[in-house]
């Protein structure tokens, strides 16, 4: 989508409008925001243990072995026992979706660490894997 589009529908550009979403907007569920931060942390560290090794792995029942303990996989995609990416396995997906999705779980680890008080300065938030 244009950016351009998507500022206007969102009122972005009308500042009056942009001043009354922010005023008007809330702070998700602390509960909501700690599942989230799981989620993400799953998706985030799988698209990186990928890129360091290319491949496949049990990811459903990876609780069972990973340093973070368990976690809530409910939002994934499989393709057999590992994450599916762009409906189809992580190992057969092209190169552009998976730096697509490794992009947007490392933006959304950061900026879900930092909601959750990791770090007072967004740019210093740590995202480690």
């Amino acid at each position: 989508m244009n950016p351009d589009v998507l500022l206007d529908k969102l009122g972005f550009m009308n500042a009056e409008n942009a001043a009354q979403k922010i005023a008007n907007s809330k702070l998700r569920s602390t509960e909501e925001l700690e599942r989230f931060n799981g989620q993400i942390l799953a998706l985030h560290w799988r698209m990186v243990n990928f890129r360091v090794d290319p491949k496949d792995i049990d990811y459903k029942h990876m609780e069972e072995e990973c340093w973070f303990g368990k976690f809530d996989l409910n939002w994934a995609e499989f393709s057999g026992k590992d994450l599916a990416v762009k409906g189809m396995a992580i190992t057969a997906a092209p190169d552009d979706a998976l730096q697509a999705v490794s992009s947007a779980a490392h933006e959304r680890h950061l900026a879900s660490n930092w909601l959750a008080g990791l770090s007072r300065v967004y740019s210093e938030t740590d995202t480690s894997t």
